[in-house]
């Protein structure tokens, strides 16, 4: 299976003519995926440069045994189909509050906003347990995803809830039902978000070791 690096790394062979740089002229985005990578290039029997590469950097690990890793990893998961089964059932109801433009204009907002948070979660439950800075990276981006899928979650609920309140008699109690998934849905975010908030992260530098003639990568 390929992986995001060997793509960059395929893009930066095409950028350079198939001639590999010094490591101080790759891109941004390569940069980024591989900081705190040591890379160097062998040559092959062929006469080929290849880039071959070995983490050095700093690693950052869950300062937690592997059972609670496990059970938070499980509790992410729950909670977060959970909050996307809610958010569906009000999103699909055929009622006013979708329909409003305030309503359907939060539930603009809150589907991108879900579907950012499952791919972080996703980054997240994949990453080893000592991580690179790269697979770190996914700690604080699930953080952000979940703390801004609580506020349009619960945004969305309010204008389900205000829809309610102003058209009463007009399918009132599904407006409500609606409005508290939504709310619970967002509860259920804001959870995941405080759970990872309240974790701490060891860091310690990598004992892996590379050539002399290596460049480590840095942004």
């Amino acid at each position: 299976m390929r992986t995001i690096g060997d793509f960059l790394q395929d893009q930066e062979m095409k950028r350079t003519g198939g001639m590999p740089q010094s490591a101080d002229f790759h891109s941004k985005t390569y940069h980024r995926y591989f900081e705190g990578w040591s890379e160097w290039y062998e040559t092959d029997g062929k006469g080929k440069k290849k880039i071959r590469r070995v983490y050095t950097g700093v690693l950052h690990q869950l300062d937690a045994p592997d059972p609670v890793r496990f059970r938070l990893r499980i509790a992410y998961i729950l909670f977060y189909a959970l909050a996307l089964v809610l958010f569906l059932f009000a999103a699909f109801q055929p009622v006013g509050g979708n329909s409003a433009w305030y309503g359907a204009l939060m539930t603009a907002v809150c589907i991108p906003t879900l579907v950012l948070t499952l791919v972080f979660l996703v980054s997240y439950l994949t990453a080893p347990r000592e991580m690179t800075l790269y697979q770190y990276r996914s700690v604080g981006a699930l953080t952000k995803a979940t703390l801004f899928g609580y506020l349009s979650l619960g945004a969305y609920s309010i204008a389900r809830f205000a829809y309610a309140f102003t058209h009463m008699g007009e399918n009132t109690l599904q407006e409500v039902t609606g409005g508290a998934a939504a709310l619970l849905a967002a509860a259920l975010l804001f959870t995941i978000y405080l759970l990872e908030k309240k974790n701490v992260y060891k860091s310690f530098l990598s004992k892996n070791t590379a050539p002399r003639d290596a460049r480590e990568i840095s942004l």
